[in-house]
């Protein structure tokens, strides 16, 4: 991926949006990591399915794995 700008400053501007909040891996991200065996291989969708459910917001994807499993609300635009 080509970022039209230092990763710095492209960062800092596409977290701005107030539709935007990060969110941090928490014990309960982590517990719910656990609860989602074998949901998933990729460690990294993992934790956004589990960070996406104990945050109860649904999850923006074309991942059609996270998509089929049901596991998650997902959005639609």
């Amino acid at each position: 991926m080509t970022l039209p700008l230092p990763l710095a400053d492209w960062f800092r501007q596409s977290t701005r949006s107030p539709m935007i909040e990060l969110k941090r891996i928490t014990p309960q991200v982590v517990l719910e990591i656990d609860r989602l065996n074998p949901f998933h291989k990729d460690p990294a969708n993992r934790i956004i399915t589990a960070t996406a459910r104990v945050s109860d917001v649904p999850l923006a994807t074309h991942d059609s794995d996270i998509i089929q499993s049901g596991g998650v609300l997902i959005w639609r635009p």
